[in-house]
């Protein structure tokens, strides 16, 4: 329990105000208390706690009160998108701060997400944040690597990860190719914090690998000018991705360009490559991929070759919210739904080319063998799009009306991709999630349900219900076959609970006996007050459904409607405890060696009688059930799916009575 002293030494920090505002009556109520703390913002631990699945509209929601750990609580799930990292990227992160980087970062030293996850969005950080913003954001990285890896101020939790996350950090300052501009504030920066004469020579080696890269801005390479023959003599890719991203130079950044692709047409295997290896060579320069010249070859089909594992979409609804969130499922669970490349998911069967194709990599993995270019394909399909690296992300949040017209493909979502005069479809499994019940209650203790008007029809294999109260609409879709658990319901609100009755009053104790008188007897307690009765539950509220119906479908809606819609009584309220009996004063103790009359002694007092416990009070009575009014109603009257208003009461010729 709270006390009142502690209460009072909050009070200085709080302000007077804040107390009163929380009612400073209620001193002994710790519910009371904590509520009140948490609406002031006094205990951290009060904040909303971030659930999962957690997609990016909710991030984006979130991310302007506590970016970083929102962010990090997105990316710590399964088929994260890195791509929410933007902030120029639709639905995501609202904005880029030196803090959220070094957030990212320090989560993954610790492990809670991958350190190639956090390379990748803080990557994208970076091709999205503002030019202004560079130079802090860049701080940022090179503040985390001297912690890590000079000062040593940050451990790490295994040995591991130290080797993975120092590649990771270099690859970041050193292999991001954004300007000239970018490459003169990361050499400040690592100038500047990483300055080689300030550290021993044990602490050099983890900053010499910056300094080499930052050294090809000049066009050197271990205290050496970059010449054609220092390429010449490059083996390993890595080195000259390295080289290719930093030098400066065209002529020598173009000679390591064209080495890289000649080393790639060496080791490719598809056939016809070498035969053309100059024509293949002038497009990945172009270009960064070997794109088919479609006015040569002529496509003669395209096909989706999808997974052997491929997942059951799932749409969980929140209808009092307007909310549906699209997910993916995994056995008994739900994810958020990956980014699908089409890479190696889509074909391409092309004249002259004797084996299929897929979408061209990214422009900078240089890619030799044929493919076909993302920004040549065109998608159709609910709530999906494609960017200009062939990738397909689906839509992840949904007000029940979009909701609904996902089912428009019955059990399936749809991809339909076209290019040129010829197109693809790939058939994404789709269920609705049984929703939770709407359960509509009266508003104060012992209150009636509200009024609900109902109208039910069948669409695509599911009943759709649109509920409609005082407050507002709900829509929500559901699978008859799996819906024995959702129910919709006006229910009574619980009665008032019983006041606790009043204790009883001790009593009090007897005066001690003399030499010349007995103890007195203690008083009896008083008897403890009897509880108060718990007030009536409410009634439930009547109910106006209409089945929206041609004649062949109104049987079996008329069956979902009476096993799934009810007016509920509200429960009675508990009865009040009953006041606890005052317990009886003690009898005054004898008097004792009563010098000089005789040596005797007065007699103990009697103790006095415990009062009674108060009884109990009555839980309430529970409320009645309202009434079901069912009517069945044409499809002429509500042209559906598009209606918004219904009857507000129910007609006299009502077709059906419940409850």
């Amino acid at each position: 329990m709270v006390s009142t002293v502690h209460l009072l030494r909050l009070k200085g920090g709080l302000g007077r105000s804040a107390l009163f505002e929380c009612g400073f009556g209620h001193l002994l109520s710790q519910t009371f208390w904590l509520g009140c703390l948490c609406s002031i913002g006094l205990l951290a631990s009060c904040q909303t706690q971030l659930q999962y699945p957690y997609n990016t509209s909710e991030l984006f929601t979130d991310s302007g009160k506590r970016s970083g750990k929102s962010l990090i609580h997105y990316l710590k799930q399964a088929n994260a998108d890195v791509q929410a990292c933007a902030p120029k990227y639709g639905k995501g992160l609202n904005d880029v701060s030196p803090r959220i980087v070094e957030e990212v970062l320090e989560a993954a030293r610790s492990r809670k997400i991958s350190v190639k996850l956090a390379h990748d969005c803080v990557q994208v950080m970076f091709t999205a944040v503002a030019p202004e913003a560079v130079s802090a954001t860049v701080k940022a990285v090179v503040s985390v690597y001297r912690k890590m890896f000079v000062t040593k101020q940050i451990a790490f939790v295994d040995t591991q990860t130290a080797p993975v996350m120092a590649e990771a950090l270099q690859s970041l300052l050193l292999l991001t190719p954004l300007s000239v501009e970018y490459s003169s504030i990361v050499r400040a920066e690592v100038d500047k914090r990483l300055n080689f004469r300030r550290y021993s020579r044990s602490r050099r080696k983890h900053i010499q690998p910056l300094y080499d890269g930052l050294e090809l801005d000049f066009a050197r390479w271990h205290g050496e000018p970059v010449t054609a023959s220092v390429i010449d003599s490059l083996s390993d890719d890595s080195t000259l991705k390295l080289f290719h991203i930093r030098l400066q130079d065209p002529r020598l950044k173009q000679a390591v360009l064209v080495k890289r692709i000649r080393r790639r047409l060496e080791l490719s295997l598809f056939s016809g490559i070498r035969d053309d290896s100059e024509g293949v060579l002038q497009r990945l320069k172009q270009w960064g991929q070997n794109r088919i010249d479609r006015n040569r070859h002529a496509l003669k089909r395209l096909w989706f070759q999808p997974p052997e594992n491929l997942r059951t979409l799932v749409v969980r609804q929140k209808p009092k919210d307007n909310q549906s969130k699209l997910l993916v499922s995994y056995g008994d669970k739900a994810h958020l739904v990956p980014a699908l490349p089409l890479r190696g998911w889509l074909w391409f069967e092309f004249d002259d080319i004797d084996q299929p194709v897929t979408v061209c990599a990214p422009a900078e993995e240089l890619e030799v063998t044929p493919c076909v270019e993302a920004d040549a394909l065109r998608i159709e399909g609910n709530s999906i799009s494609l960017d200009t690296k062939g990738v397909v992300r689906f839509k992840d949040m949904f007000t029940s009306t979009e909701a609904l017209e996902l089912l428009e493909a019955s059990h399936d979502m749809g991809i339909l991709v076209h290019l040129d005069e010829q197109s693809a479809t790939q058939h994404m499994p789709l269920r609705f999630e049984v929703p939770q019940s709407l359960i509509y209650e009266g508003r104060d203790y012992g209150a009636s349900g509200p009024i609900l008007s109902i109208a039910l029809w069948l669409y695509r294999e599911h009943v759709v219900a649109q509920v409609q109260e005082a407050k507002g609409t709900a829509l929500v879709v559901v699978d008859p076959q799996a819906s024995s658990e959702f129910m919709v319901a006006s229910q009574g609100r619980r009665g008032r609970a019983g006041v606790d009755g009043v204790d009883g009053v001790d009593g009090s104790d007897g005066s001690d006996a003399s030499c010349s008188s007995a103890g007195r007897d203690g008083t009896d307690g008083t008897d403890g007050g009897r509880g108060g009765n718990g007030g009536r539950g409410g009634n439930g509220g009547d109910i106006n459904v209409w089945l929206i119906c041609e004649p062949d479908e109104c049987e079996s809606l008329n069956t979902w409607a009476q096993t799934s819609v009810y007016s509920l009584p509200g429960r009675g309220g508990n009865g009040g405890n009953g006041g606890d009996g005052g317990d009886g004063g003690d009898g005054g103790d004898s008097a004792i060696h009563c010098e000089g009359l005789g040596g005797g002694h007065g007699l103990d007092g009697r103790d006095g009688r415990d009062g009674r416990d108060g009884q109990d009070g009555y839980n309430g009575a529970p409320g009645l059930p309202g009434n079901v009014y069912i009517e069945y109603r044409s499809p002429e009257h509500f042209p559906l799916p598009t209606f918004r208003a219904i009857p507000s009461s129910a007609a006299d010729d009502t077709a059906h009575l419940h409850n």
